[in-house]
């Protein structure tokens, strides 16, 4: 009954499964979940739209998202062609908040986000053992999203978690200290006009290093694939 009557006033289903739908009405956008729902628009004039609702549709306490931190999408025109940039300086931030709460202050900065740790420093149990998870959970989701320069790092160091040391205090320390020294990065995507369809395909790469693994003198492999043109310039 609630999908018929958002139809009937005009607004569109974009995505649906066995347990959520997404509509849109000219700016508003609405998701509707079992139990909860979230909604993005104008303010006025999504409280008007949502009061139409109001026979079919529950709405208990609104709780107002006055800040949402995540991706951010900027339109480019550069001389000669379109792009699109991607950045996360917010969310980055509030991620260097939580650590420099917990650390006693901001990290040093970093060039690079990588850190050489003399060997005894493993020995002793780290001062982040306790909440290693959820400062390299914030930094998980940032890399899947777009700091694709940080996915080793992050990825060596969660295997740490369960046996976190002093060593691997000074490699967290040590990335965020790249973060707050890159909180400019962004991922720029270039919009090729000139291709059409004809002209997508499959495209791949894969590499390796060799052997850096100090532990067990493995290798890390390494593959990047997307859809594109031969001058396709970013992969997702």
């Amino acid at each position: 009954h609630l999908a018929e009557t958002l139809l009937s006033q005009e607004w569109k289903r974009v995505h649906t499964t066995i347990v959520s739908s997404a509509y849109r009405r000219t700016s508003s956008r609405l998701g509707v979940y079992v139990d909860a729902g979230l909604a993005i628009g104008k303010l006025a004039v999504l409280l008007q739209q949502l009061w139409q609702l109001g026979d079919v549709l529950e709405i208990g306490t609104i709780e107002r998202i006055r800040k949402l931190l995540g991706m951010h999408f900027l339109a480019l025109h550069m001389k000669g062609y379109r792009a699109i940039a991607i950045h996360m300086r917010q969310y980055s931030e509030e991620l260097l908040r939580r650590f420099s709460d917990e650390n006693g202050g901001p990290p040093r900065k970093a060039q690079t986000p990588w850190i050489e740790v003399s060997f005894e420093f493993d020995m002793e149990q780290g001062v982040f053992f306790v909440t290693c998870r959820r400062h390299l959970g914030g930094l998980v989701y940032l890399v899947r999203c777009f700091r694709f320069d940080l996915v080793q790092p992050v990825n060596n160091l969660c295997r740490e978690v369960t046996r976190w040391t002093r060593a691997s205090d000074a490699k967290l320390r040590r990335l965020f200290g790249y973060l707050l020294t890159t909180l400019e990065a962004a991922l720029v995507l270039k919009v090729a006009d000139h291709h059409g369809i004809e002209d997508m395909g499959v495209l791949g790469h894969s590499d390796s290093n060799q052997g850096d693994s100090k532990e067990a003198g493995r290798s890390t492999s390494g593959w990047l694939c997307g859809v594109g043109s031969e001058d396709f310039e970013s992969y997702g």
